[in-house]
């Protein structure tokens, strides 16, 4: 299934040029259990990235695992 962007819907990691794991908030969110972390920060955190081209795998990568988080509570 994917998106109106041509995105899967499932978070993936791309073999491309746009290395995510260089990212602050990769740092940030790939270093603990993802039940530690607070829903709202992890959205604060996601709204503060400027939407490019750039940032697309990251923004992508944050909306995986905020809807993770979301499970989390089902």
């Amino acid at each position: 299934m994917s998106n109106s962007a041509g995105f899967p819907l499932n978070w993936q990691m791309s073999m491309g040029t746009n290395n995510i794991t260089l990212h602050p908030l990769y740092a940030k969110y790939s270093t603990k259990a993802l039940g530690v972390y607070d829903l709202a920060d992890m959205t604060a955190d996601l709204g503060g990235i400027i939407v490019t081209q750039e940032t697309s795998s990251i923004l992508q990568w944050m909306r995986f695992i905020i809807e993770l988080k979301m499970l989390e509570s089902l």
